[in-house]
């Protein structure tokens, strides 16, 4: 990591991070006046100063934070709280990657699930078969029309008269009682 850290005075180096905060609320249009100062000098010199920006990974900021808190002691406190905050922030979106590939897990278990009981359920449903069905939220009394490996299509009639079909699993379709 490149990192070219300029030899600056306190003043110099917070006046030159205030001027660097405001130039970006414009660009992006949020107030930095409330920021602490530390935040925006470690911030703009890690932009400024290093080539953070061409990779911008966990360690990364480590590393640049590091240099600046040796180059500017009086910012130390500052740049363990980046680095601390990065570090929290990578943990919580590992958590939420894992926790999203868990339910991707359960949900392809559960499609898969549903389609094997179809495959099971569909012997019992010819095509001319009376059916009950929710489509839209709404139970449906309908005949099959069509059926393949797994799903069924079904056409009932709306109380408007108009007809429609809906495919649907066979495990979402049961058999009509006779009356």
């Amino acid at each position: 990591m490149k990192i070219d850290l300029p030899d600056w005075s306190r003043q110099k180096v917070e006046k030159r991070a205030f001027a660097h905060a405001w130039e970006l609320a414009l660009e992006y249009g949020h107030d930095p006046s409330e920021a602490c100062i530390e935040r925006l000098v470690v911030n703009m010199l890690r932009h400024e100063f290093t080539d953070y920006d061409a990779d911008q990974g966990q360690e990364a900021k480590r590393r640049s934070c590091v240099a600046i808190a040796e180059r500017f002691p009086w910012l130390a406190a500052e740049c363990g709280r980046q680095i601390d905050q990065r570090r929290c922030e990578e943990a919580e979106a590992a958590r939420w990657r894992e926790m999203a590939e868990l339910m991707e897990q359960e949900r392809a278990q559960r499609v898969a699930q549903r389609s094997r009981a179809s495959r099971e359920a569909i012997v019992r449903m010819p095509v001319g078969t009376k059916v009950l069905a929710r489509v839209a939220g709404r139970e449906r009394a309908g005949t099959i029309v069509w059926q393949g490996r797994a799903r069924v299509d079904v056409a009932y009639t709306l109380k408007s008269g108009q007809e429609r079909t809906r495919r649907l699993y066979a495990t979402e379709v049961r058999v009509a009682e006779p009356r």
